[in-house]
C-alpha cells in the first residue's frame, strides 16, 4: 500500500486559513542522550536523557495583516492545528481516505518575507519554538510530547510517568 498526503489545510487558534499557507515543516524530534563511560565496560552506551527544542516553519503565499496580528507576539503561543488528508492506494487505486491531525503549541521566532519581483507573488516564511507537538493519523495518536507538562506519549503510554511522580509532579 502505498501513501499520499496531498492536502491539507491550516488552523491557528480554531480559525481556518484554508489556501492561504504554502508549506508547513513540522518538528523534528531529536532525542537527547547522555554517554556512560564507565570502567570494566566494552563500550560507551547511551541513555535517555529528554528531547532537544523543536521547531516548526510556516510558509504562507502572501502577506496577510490578520495572521500577523495573530501570531506576531513572541510572548504569546498560539494553537496550531494542521490537518491533511492521507490517501491510501494499492494497484487498484484509492482504498480509503483518512486524517493527518498534527496540533502544536508554539510562538513565533523569526518573521521573513522573500523577495519582491515585478510579476511574481511574494509569500512570509515564519519559524516557531513548539512547546507541544501532537500528531494523529487516522485516530492514532503517534506521539503527544508537551515541555511544560513534562509528558511524552509514545503508543499510549507516557514514557515520562514513574519519573514525574519521583519528582513529585
Amino acid at each position: 500500500m502505498i501513501n499520499k498526503l496531498y492536502q491539507s489545510n491550516v488552523y491557528i487558534d480554531g480559525d481556518s486559513y484554508l489556501g492561504k499557507a504554502s508549506e508547513v515543516t513540522l518538528p523534528e524530534i531529536n532525542i537527547k542522550t547522555i554517554e556512560h563511560d564507565g570502567l570494566g565496560m566494552l563500550g560507551v552506551p547511551e541513555t535517555f536523557a529528554g528531547i532537544e527544542k523543536m521547531e516548526a516553519t510556516l510558509k504562507f503565499n502572501s502577506f496577510y495583516p490578520e495572521i500577523l496580528k495573530k501570531i506576531s507576539n513572541p510572548l504569546k503561543s498560539n494553537i496550531f492545528q494542521i490537518r491533511g488528508n492521507l490517501e491510501k492506494n494499492t494497484s487498484g487505486g484509492v482504498i480509503s481516505n483518512v486524517p493527518v491531525i498534527a496540533i502544536l503549541n508554539m510562538k513565533m521566532k523569526s518573521d521573513k518575507g522573500d523577495a519582491l519581483k515585478r510579476g511574481e507573488a511574494a509569500g512570509k516564511e515564519h519559524s516557531f519554538s513548539v512547546n507541544s507537538y501532537k500528531l494523529v493519523i487516522d485516530g492514532d495518536v503517534m506521539h503527544d510530547i508537551d515541555i511544560f507538562s513534562e509528558t511524552y506519549i509514545v503508543n499510549g503510554v507516557d514514557i515520562m510517568e514513574e519519573a514525574k511522580k519521583n519528582l513529585g509532579i
